[in-house]
């Protein structure tokens, strides 16, 4: 009697019930999707990152000693789903009242240049989302087995191989009614809306107003990599005469012909001043945009007047940066600096520059490099002047590592070269001061140079 009474209730009781839940947690995870989808739109996830430590060290080399690429990532692209952070489920009144009766975004797949023909802030949608196509990184040229080691050992750096970026690939120009702006906010994918919608009392109020304010974009390689990539995304809405653009004054004089060159004129830049809060009847919010993508970095290269076409092979000049001179941050230095300008004076004979001072002039940048082949140069600001180089010009970045752990973004230039069809080479070097100077390896450096020339 006992079993038969176990096997009914299984059959009966059990088995129905967890049935009956799954089917539950499916339709509620599909209706929270649907809800999600209809109210702000499909969204772009990054598939979980593994950090090196998952990584099986043995995939980074092959018996050859060469950079081989995990299969795991070889075909991994960016998905669409459900982002959690904006579930409809958490939207509160105030976003709703932020949004300004937003009902869809106007979506479009590309950078916002000569889509719409803009003459007045009250005809731009209320959100615009632009969806950007994937791309992929492929490995950096390591000279030798001990870089390559270093590099599979490094910070994420092989977890970039085969994928499209760390970034989303999706853009946003909101536009938010009767909306205040004061620091501190972030100027990225983080941006808070209803952050805008709180009211208080201004020192500033113009109709239309656009904040980019960028952490350091007061600098001239800051400005490049966080203020440039949003102002070519959203060039058709703020070229429109009425929109002001809030800036940090700049500290180069190159950042003032940047914004000549998009056609933002100084009187349309208001210079932001700590601590004051700016109103407007139209806060136009460009901040959230792709930081590292080949559209944008590409058609900034374009604005700058950088032609398309590659250089002639072997026939450029090499160029070597130092940080001499002008150097804001100390630190960085080659010890055996005149060694390493002799190995490539030998080498290259008239070929070879040395440049230890930045350009004030974009034009004067963009003739320099028109002539260049090659540029060799420790990790620094300087290796931002990639953007004025033609297609095809080899960088050769050498790249501090060791004591004091602390350092960031190792991976910004290589980033940066694939984006601009620029082949990149990568030398570690160990540090051998506090300040991470470092004596570089001139056999390595003649390694990468060879396999350069005799491409």
């Amino acid at each position: 009697m006992r079993p038969y009474f176990y096997r009914y209730v299984k059959k009966k009781i059990i088995y129905p019930g967890i049935i009956t839940s799954l089917f539950v947690l499916w339709f509620r995870f599909y209706q929270l999707h649907t809800i999600d989808q209809q109210q702000t739109g499909p969204s772009v996830l990054v598939p979980p990152m593994k950090s090196s430590r998952d990584q099986n060290r043995r995939i980074c080399i092959d018996d050859k000693g060469e950079l081989v690429q995990d299969s795991r990532f070889k075909d991994l692209d960016f998905g669409t789903g459900r982002a959690s952070r904006r579930r409809f489920s958490s939207r509160t009144l105030s976003d709703v009242r932020c949004e300004d009766n937003i009902t869809r975004p106007h979506k479009l797949f590309a950078p916002l240049h000569n889509v719409y023909n803009f003459t007045a802030i009250e005809q731009v949608p209320r959100k615009i989302v632009l969806q950007y196509d994937n791309f992929k990184l492929s490995p950096p040229h390591l000279p030798t087995i001990e870089d390559r080691l270093t590099f599979c050992a490094g910070r994420g750096g092989h977890d970039l191989v085969g994928r499209s970026s760390q970034h989303l690939l999706v853009g946003k120009v909101n536009i938010v009614r009767n909306g205040t702006f004061e620091l501190p906010y972030d100027c990225g994918y983080m941006n808070d809306m209803e952050f805008l919608c709180k009211q208080h009392k201004s020192d500033v109020h113009v109709h239309a107003l656009s904040p980019l304010i960028v952490p350091q974009a007061y600098a001239y390689q800051h400005f490049i990599d966080g203020t440039m990539p949003k102002l070519i995304q959203s060039l058709d809405v703020l070229k429109i005469p009425e929109v002001k653009i809030l800036l940090e004054k700049p500290r180069n004089q190159i950042i003032y012909e940047m914004l000549s060159k998009l056609n933002i004129s100084t009187d349309r830049v208001l210079w932001y001043e700590p601590r004051k809060i700016y109103s407007a009847d139209y806060l136009v919010m460009a901040c959230h945009a792709p930081p590292l993508h080949p559209v944008l970095w590409r058609k900034m290269r374009t604005v700058f007047g950088v032609r398309s076409a590659a250089n002639p092979v072997g026939a450029g000049r090499v160029v070597l940066f130092t940080r001499r001179k002008g150097a804001k941050n100390i630190g960085r230095r080659m010890i055996n600096l005149d060694d390493v300008i002799k190995a490539l004076t030998s080498r290259y004979a008239e070929r070879f520059v040395v440049l230890d001072i930045g350009f004030q002039k974009i034009g004067e940048a963009v003739r320099f490099f028109r002539n260049v082949s090659t540029i060799v140069a420790v990790h620094g600001g300087a290796l931002y002047n990639m953007v004025f180089a033609t297609p095809k010009t080899n960088v050769v970045e050498i790249l501090p590592y060791g004591e004091p752990r602390h350092h960031s973004a190792v991976n910004i230039f290589w980033a940066q070269s694939e984006l601009l069809g620029l082949p990149y080479w990568r030398l570690y070097e160990k540090t051998v001061s506090p300040s991470r100077d470092l004596v570089v390896n001139i056999s390595k450096l003649t390694l990468a140079l060879d396999a350069i020339d005799n491409t």
